[in-house]
């Protein structure tokens, strides 16, 4: 019960920030000249409150509170990313330099995750004496 109360409350976080992170960074450039970086930074301190509550959760509510949380932050980050993008690189090619930005580093991260972290951590942790040599043989 507690995951897809968890779930939902992440879902709905990060969908309403993402509708109201866009509209909120364009009044505060407008209005404050407070520019999107900013945003970004704010996204990243929620994640990391939320991530923090997370690792001192030992009540359920604290737990879902903490989702919901992170869920806020993970919403804010996309719109400010395609908005930060057009603003950076220029609205020219903000389809292909945005990819480039998410669809590269999403490659590159989970080349990184399955290849080398999770094979470093494997290997450190088989029993080498219960498996023969590499291949399995004995």
């Amino acid at each position: 019960q507690t995951a897809s109360i968890s779930l939902t409350f992440f879902s709905a976080a990060q969908a309403s920030s993402r509708c109201t992170t866009g509209i909120l960074s364009e009044y505060a450039l407008q209005q404050h000249q407070l520019g999107r970086e900013w945003f970004l930074v704010l996204a990243s301190v929620v994640s990391f409150l939320g991530h923090g509550m997370l690792s001192i959760a030992s009540h359920q509510i604290v737990f879902v509170l903490g989702v919901t949380i992170v869920g806020i932050g993970f919403g804010m980050i996309w719109p400010i990313m395609v908005l930060f993008v057009g603003e950076v690189f220029g609205s020219r090619n903000v389809g292909a330099n945005y990819m480039f930005y998410d669809g590269f580093t999403s490659a590159i991260g989970t080349l990184m995750l399955s290849k080398f972290v999770a094979q470093s951590i494997y290997e450190n942790h088989i029993d080498k004496s219960s498996h023969g040599d590499d291949y399995g043989f004995e």
